[in-house]
């Protein structure tokens, strides 16, 4: 048996599988059983004793002696249990997020940005059960409003590893006083602004490289360029 099967001791879970199988056998569904240490899919039916005893109305009377002789042996798969555990509690994690994001007016750029699963069907559907009406347009921050988001986006990125989450966190941060559509379409123009000023950056270094200018090194000296422009 594999290392990773426990045992799993008990009269009552032993007294569950034994109801179980006297259900089948009264309904005439008694299906076949693997045996221990058998390959997966080769199994045995049960034995004809056992389908007369377990489908024969006096057989309440003698559960108690059927689980005595320790004929039901139980074992768990912890390492299956522990999977299908871990992608439920996964699944429950993201339903909550979208839940929150739906309900603080997340838009629609933003769940097919975050979610990338989500369909809008799915969305609209979380709208309706929520009573929350669609995201109006992001409203324009004041610089005062936005050093003070950017600020608070820093503090995060250091401390707070999922986007999401750090969304989560900055709208309660702010006191909901903006929607994660705006804060959302806040953070997404100053990265856009901030990738165009470091391609201008670039640019600008590999003209004067062509132009054969000097250009600063570490040490704050000019390293020279052999070839000009013409």
């Amino acid at each position: 048996m594999d290392a990773h099967l426990t045992s799993l001791c008990g009269i009552e879970l032993q007294r569950t599988v034994l109801r179980e199988l006297i259900e089948r056998a009264k309904t005439g569904d008694v299906r076949s059983i693997s045996g221990e240490g058998r390959v997966a899919g080769n199994a045995f039916p049960l034995p004809e004793a056992v389908r007369v005893v377990l489908a024969d109305e006096r057989v309440e009377n003698v559960i108690s002696r059927l689980v005595a002789v320790n004929a039901i042996r139980l074992k768990l798969d912890l390492n299956a249990l522990a999977h299908a555990c871990e992608c439920i509690e996964r699944q429950w994690w993201e339903d909550a997020l979208l839940q929150y994001f739906v309900g603080a007016y997340a838009s629609a750029a933003m769940i097919q940005a975050l979610f990338r699963h989500v369909s809008r069907t799915r969305v609209e559907r979380l709208r309706r059960e929520l009573n929350v009406v669609p995201p109006t347009k992001p409203i324009a921050l004041t610089d005062v409003q936005l050093a003070q988001v950017f600020d608070l986006w820093g503090e995060l990125q250091k401390t707070v590893a999922d986007e999401r989450e750090r969304y989560v966190e900055l709208h309660e941060r702010c006191g909901g006083r903006y929607t994660l559509a705006t804060l959302f379409a806040a953070l997404r123009v100053d990265e856009g602004a901030r990738r165009i000023g470091e391609r201008r950056a670039i640019n600008v270094i590999e003209k004067l490289t062509e132009c054969g200018e000097a250009l600063p090194g570490k040490t704050g000296e000019g390293r020279s360029v052999t070839h000009e422009c013409h």
